[in-house]
């Protein structure tokens, strides 16, 4: 069994990921509206897919920024922040994140549907993330609560 801990507001048991090919996709809710987010440790923000999703998740922008190393090119993307967050049992408030047009090839899925977004640091940062292949779930728990296996090994970041 392969399990992945990184270190990453409320938390729950597991939930089920879907892998589409390495990339992870949680069920996730945004103010309120359900949406398909990849889970990406990597990204340093939480990122919305535009252009429907400020008038859908009725966010404010507050300015803007560029991105890099977003493909081929840098892309404008609008400020906004997020109310809510939620996977399963795992909650997070205010929420900073960007609103952006996301690649095509990320963002449709063929019968799968449709991905609207990015899970990244700025909802991650309060956790204790374990992800697990084998199972393919997905676990969030607050990091003052998080206690590692005794079997883990730590690998500093």
């Amino acid at each position: 069994m392969h399990v992945l801990l990184l270190a990453a507001a409320l938390a729950g048991g597991p939930i089920q990921f879907d892998d589409l090919g390495g990339v992870l996709v949680v069920k996730a809710s945004v103010n309120g509206t359900p949406l398909n987010l990849v889970l990406d440790t990597g990204a340093g923000t939480t990122i919305i897919a535009a252009p429907a999703a400020l008038e859908k998740l009725k966010l404010a922008e507050s300015g803007s920024k560029t991105l890099h190393n977003t493909g081929k090119r840098d892309v404008t993307a609008a400020n906004a922040t997020l109310a809510t967050v939620s996977v399963g049992d795992a909650v997070a408030s205010n929420v900073a994140a960007v609103v952006t047009t996301l690649p095509p090839d990320l963002t449709y899925q063929g019968r799968y549907g449709t991905i609207d977004g990015i899970l990244g640091y700025t909802f991650l940062k309060n956790f204790a993330v374990t992800v697990d292949y084998d199972a393919r779930s997905v676990e969030f728990t607050k990091s003052q609560d998080f206690h590692s296996p005794k079997a883990a090994t730590a690998v500093p970041m």
